[in-house]
């Protein structure tokens, strides 16, 4: 399965694993070598067959055979996250920036150089390490790295113990040294998912059996003084004294309560207000009259709900509105009135998640995309697209979102002065990106210079944006 994945990360992890398990089977698990040799062959003979029939590779496999053989090309776009990363890090070391919230990093300490490679808005950084380092700071950093250097040294005190001979355990150590190292690689280029979160806690959970409560551990380390034996023997009656039985019947209400109060929350609910989204969506997405006050409708509903989701439900409910509803023939036979205070009732809501999200870029974005689309019907918003842009670029300087709404706004509005000055930010980046010489080479067309407005838009055809629509040869 995990070849079949494609999955460049799990493939180095379980490269890695295994050797591992291989190299302490060998040294200490006498009855069990034999296997580790056959595994190493294995690997052998699978190296060189990719090594000396990369041509078979590729006809008998396209897509896993492209992620084996660019397993050793940098990911310079992840390299690149990895160092905001680390300036997120830097900037609040104790205790991070709050669980979940790498995108505020993101955002902050945005490289412009990053889409050069890829045009990828990154809320997790595809590194465990650098994750919780964000997040929690060095004192959450230091706790989840602990975990693995307690159990990595417990379990290799355990291997090389000389008095143990029990070459079934020798091996289960060794396999579990293995597994934890194929965790813990496959982590550093990548995020926990549910899948993963499964295995870690598995893992840890067969930690504590062999490593700790393995009858033959047990005994043997209960065993050295008669003192300890009788400290345990004191536990076990001091923890007969609190009556289970009389607090039974309290004890498993409260966590049958706490399951279904859990429960509510934090799925039915989020599902809940999730199908009233798509429900809003797929209204939207008719662009017909008689469907918006369904659509609204649904979209309330799935805000009443006031779950995490709240940001999200608002961004792409109004995206979908603007780009639904932004051709004459659909304005002309819609209520301008619905569209309007369903319009409103977006922007409020998006206003509201700015704030209450004090680090947050893209909410402020689409505020500001769905002002300049309001104004366009005649509508005013409060606060005005100037002074959303200007939230925006404190929260993210480097970001180009705002820049190129700005310009659009401008642009369209026939402001001649603030649209040269959006265009000109993004030429100030520290990066030279596409759009630059794009909304450089259309604002030279609008207002007359068209020699160099042919050779901005030539230069961004040449830097891979999409300019077909515009006819040059």
């Amino acid at each position: 399965m995990v070849f079949i994945s494609g999955t460049r990360g799990a493939y180095v992890g379980i490269l890695s694993g295994m050797l591992v398990f291989i190299v302490l089977t060998l040294i200490r698990s006498k009855q069990f070598r034999k296997i580790a040799l056959g595994i190493l062959i294995g690997f052998v003979l699978v190296a060189l067959s990719f090594l000396f029939f990369k041509d078979f590779w590729i006809k008998a496999s396209p897509a896993i055979s492209a992620r084996v053989y660019s397993i050793t090309q940098l990911p310079l776009p992840r390299i690149i996250v990895w160092k905001m990363g680390l300036q997120g890090f830097l900037a609040r070391p104790i205790f991070g920036w709050g669980q979940e919230n790498f995108i505020y990093v993101f955002n902050q300490f945005f490289n412009p150089e990053l889409f050069l490679y890829e045009r990828s808005i990154f809320d997790r950084p595809h590194n465990r390490i650098v994750e919780v380092g964000v997040n929690a700071g060095i004192i959450g950093l230091i706790s989840y790295l602990s975990v693995f250097g307690f159990l990595a040294y417990k379990i290799l005190k355990e291997i090389f113990n000389k008095n143990q001979t029990n070459q079934v355990l020798l091996a289960s150590l060794a396999s579990l040294a293995g597994l934890f190292t194929a965790y813990f690689v496959q982590d550093l280029v990548l995020f926990e998912m549910p899948t993963s979160g499964i295995m870690f806690f598995e893992l840890l959970a067969f930690s504590w059996f062999f490593v700790f409560n393995n009858q033959e551990l047990s005994l043997k380390n209960s065993s050295k003084t008669e003192s300890n034996s009788s400290k345990i023997e004191n536990n076990i009656k001091s923890n007969k004294a609190f009556n289970f039985e009389k607090f039974k019947e309290q004890i498993y209400i409260l966590a049958v309560l706490v399951i279904v109060v859990s429960l509510y929350f934090g799925i039915l609910k989020p599902v809940n207000a999730s199908q009233n989204l798509i429900r809003t969506i797929s209204y939207l997405n008719t662009s017909q009259e008689n469907y918006l006050p369904a659509s609204f409708d649904f979209y309330k509903n799935s805000r009443s709900a006031n779950t995490f989701l709240n940001k999200e439900i608002d961004i792409n409910t109004s995206r979908r509105l603007r780009t639904s509803f932004n051709n004459p023939l659909a304005l002309a036979t819609t209520s301008q009135e619905v569209l309007a205070d369903f319009g409103n009732s977006i922007f409020k809501n998006l206003i509201a998640d700015s704030q209450k999200h004090k680090n947050d870029y893209d909410s402020l974005v689409e505020a500001g995309s769905l002002s300049f689309y309001l104004k366009s019907l005649g509508i005013e918003t409060s606060p005005d697209f100037e002074e959303i842009k200007n939230q925006a670029i404190l929260r993210s300087k480097n970001r180009i979102d705002i820049y190129e709404n700005a310009f659009s706004f401008y642009f369209a509005s026939g402001n001649q002065e603030k649209a040269l000055e959006k265009s000109n930010c993004l030429y100030k980046l520290e990066v030279r990106l596409s759009e630059s010489y794009f909304f450089n080479g259309i604002y030279n067309e609008r207002w007359g210079v068209f020699g160099k407005a042919k050779g901005e838009l030539n230069l961004a055809k040449q830097n891979n944006y999409n300019v077909s629509n515009l006819g040059l040869q």
